[in-house]
This record gives structure tokens, C-alpha cells and sequence, in this order.
């Protein structure tokens, strides 16, 4: 219990700069190469790493690099044109916002939604977003991802973020266990789902069977991640100092003694072997007021977006953009409001202003609108 909580202290503590932390690796793969088009139909496709960038145009197409927006993690969107070029589709999402423009291949994945192994030592959970190593070929997905695991939490030296291995995952998700629609998050700090979430590389126990149970590795104590029993090492984690967990799929008796076959990692998952290790102790409540509250500030539609009160963006005034506004660059509408949203008004230029907008924490573009769209933002002044 006592571990737990520490444990617990320690993801308060830390769940700002992890909460906006990449949680995976991109690897140097892509859906297709040079002038190829995409492979159709393909599941539905996400954005898979935070605050990607939208462009313009591609790479050498005659027009200098244009940023259009920044995005988070698990946006779903529609690929406009199937064409791959330069290593970049063009890509329209769809929310409080509408926009259009081109991105990586590199950032696009699909969303598992049955759990399940994935190649010869990786696991899904359900809700686990993992990378595209391939387009759609005879009903099957092919995945190219990491599986992001704590190596070390603490270097002395170090900032977090820094000390987590990129473990390789490759393998095939059939048609069927891929989302058709994004799941709702799970642990938003509710009342009826209090945790706010674990540490950025720690399993989620609903990810697993049900009789899938978590084993803790103490403080001081390093693990060491074998392909069978017995077999050949896959991954070393430090010992850390409050511990850590994995997950417990089943054991294993041999001559050589009992051996546990565990999960590691943030989703997706490595699966390996270690000598069995007795399961944690179960744990009483989860965050109760506290995560609900944390969650309830963190996730207010009413508040302004996190991407609009960056040190850089906070000297600018902040305005409300309505609805239906249109954003643009170089005479090219990219971006349509769905509704109401904020803004910070930069310079002015022969009757346009230039803007970063943003409805909410998913995408914030940059632009120019009419001066003339823009209205104060009631409870804010109208100079930094």
C-alpha cells in the first residue's frame, strides 16, 4: 500500500510534463514511398503523435514551407488525396474545427480496439493507438511501432522523457480489431472512473484478460526481460526508485523454476518471461475527489486552450473567433470553425491580421482573418 501510493504521489507530481510528453516512438517507416498512392480502403486513420504539423504544401513543391497547424494525439481524419508525396498526404480533420493540409505518413495509425498479441512479442489493448509499418493488404493491418517503456525514471541530470526505451513491435492487426470509431478515454477523473491515468510507460490492467494481474518490481531491483524462459534477454529496466508494475498474463513451470510471462510498458505492449514474482496486493480506491477534480479542471470546454497560453502566444491578446470563420494562407482558405473559438490577434498587414487559433485542445492553426471577425473575449483584456 505504501508503494502505491508513493506511486501515486509520483504521477501527481508528474502528470503535467508527462501529460504532454510524446508517448511514442516514430519510427523510419512509411505507408508508401515517393509518388505512390495509398493502398484503399484503408481503417480509419489517426493522428498517433502529439502535436503534429500540418503543412501546406509538400516538400520541393515550388512553394515555401507554409506552417498551417498543430495537432494532438488521436484526432481521426479523411486522407483527401491518396497520392503520397515526399513522404507526406494530404489530410482533412474534422472537430471544432475543419482543416486541411498535408502530413506525415510517419504520424498516421489506426486504433485497436480487441486486445490481443501483435507479432512475436508485442500486445494491444483495446484503445491503444499504434503506427502504420504498411497500408491495408488481404484484410490485415500491418504495424510498425514501439512499445514505449521506463527504462530509468531518474538520471541525475536528466529532465523526465528522456530515460524510456523504444522496444520494437511489427506485426498484423486483421480488419476486425481495428476501431471503426475512437473509444472515449478511459480514467478521465470522474466519479465513476477516478483515476486520472497511470505514469507515461506503465500497463493498464483493463488492457489484459481478467485474470491478468499486476506484479510489483520493488525499488533497487532491476529487471531483465527474456524471450522464453531461460532465452535470450529482450530488455533491461533499471531499478527505479519507488518500483514499478507489469502485468501478469500467465506462468509457466519449468525445470529451471517457475516463470512469469509479463507486460511491459504504456500500450502497445512487450511481452516477455521472468521468474515469478508474487501478485501486488490489491489496492483500495483510486484518486477519489481529488482525481475528479484534476480531471474536471483539466478537461473544461469552457477554458482556454493549452496551445493559447504558451509564454510565446500569452503576448498577444486573446479575442473570440465565431463560428464559420474562415483562416487562411496566401488567399487559400484551410481552416472553417464548426464553433466558437479562441484566438490571439498578432500583427496586421493590408487589411489582414494575423491569428493562432484554437476551439480546443486539439488543433491550433495560424493564419490571417479580417481584422473585423475577431471580438473581445469577455473576462480577458484586451492587451497582454
Amino acid at each position: 500500500m505504501k508503494l502505491g501510493l508513493l506511486r501515486t504521489l509520483a504521477v501527481l507530481l508528474l502528470f503535467v510534463p508527462l501529460a504532454c510528453s510524446p508517448h511514442a516512438y516514430v519510427p523510419d517507416r512509411t505507408l508508401a514511398t515517393g509518388n505512390a498512392a495509398v493502398q484503399a480502403p484503408l481503417p480509419p486513420l489517426l493522428l498517433t503523435t502529439p502535436h503534429t504539423v500540418l503543412w501546406m504544401s509538400t516538400p520541393g513543391a515550388g512553394r515555401p514551407p507554409t506552417r498551417l497547424a498543430s495537432t494532438g494525439a488521436r484526432l481521426r481524419l479523411e486522407v483527401r488525396d491518396p497520392v503520397v508525396r515526399g513522404g507526406y498526404v494530404q489530410v482533412l480533420l474534422k472537430g471544432g474545427m475543419a482543416v486541411e493540409g498535408y502530413a506525415r505518413v510517419q504520424d498516421l495509425g489506426v486504433c485497436a480496439c480487441v486486445a490481443g498479441p501483435l507479432g512475436a512479442n508485442g500486445y494491444v489493448g483495446a484503445g491503444n493507438l499504434v503506427r502504420l509499418g504498411g497500408a491495408l493488404h488481404a484484410g490485415s493491418v500491418a504495424i510498425a511501432d514501439q512499445a514505449l517503456v521506463r527504462v530509468r525514471p531518474w538520471v541525475e541530470g536528466k529532465p523526465w522523457g528522456h530515460e524510456y526505451a523504444r522496444i520494437p513491435v511489427v506485426g498484423d492487426l486483421s480488419r476486425e480489431h481495428v476501431c471503426a470509431a475512437l473509444p472515449p478515454r478511459r480514467h478521465a477523473g470522474t466519479d465513476a472512473d477516478p483515476l486520472i491515468g497511470d505514469a507515461l510507460g506503465e500497463p493498464d490492467l483493463e488492457d489484459f484478460p481478467k485474470d491478468a494481474v499486476y506484479v510489483d518490481i520493488p525499488a533497487g531491483v532491476t529487471l531483465t526481460l527474456r524471450d522464453r524462459p531461460d532465452g535470450a534477454p529482450l530488455l533491461t529496466r533499471e531499478a527505479e526508485p519507488y518500483g514499478f508494475v507489469l502485468v501478469r498474463m500467465s506462468q509457466q513451470h519449468t525445470a529451471t523454476g517457475d516463470w512469469d510471462h509479463v507486460a511491459v510498458g504504456g500500450g502497445p505492449y512487450v511481452l516477455g518471461w521472468m521468474p515469478s514474482r508474487p501478485a501486488q496486493a490489491p489496492m483500495e480506491g483510486g484518486m477519489g475527489i481529488l482525481g475528479a477534480l484534476v480531471g474536471g479542471v483539466l478537461g473544461s470546454k469552457d477554458a482556454v486552450p493549452f496551445s493559447l497560453a504558451t509564454k510565446h502566444l500569452q503576448r498577444f491578446p486573446l479575442r473570440v473567433l465565431p463560428a464559420s470563420s474562415a483562416i487562411q494562407q496566401f488567399g487559400q482558405v484551410f481552416a472553417t470553425l464548426s464553433r466558437d473559438g479562441w484566438a490571439r490577434a498578432g500583427d496586421v498587414r493590408d487589411g489582414w491580421q494575423y491569428v493562432w487559433v484554437a476551439v480546443d485542445n486539439d488543433v491550433l492553426v495560424e493564419g490571417w482573418v479580417r481584422p473585423e471577425a475577431l471580438r473581445e473575449a469577455p473576462g480577458h483584456p484586451s492587451a497582454p
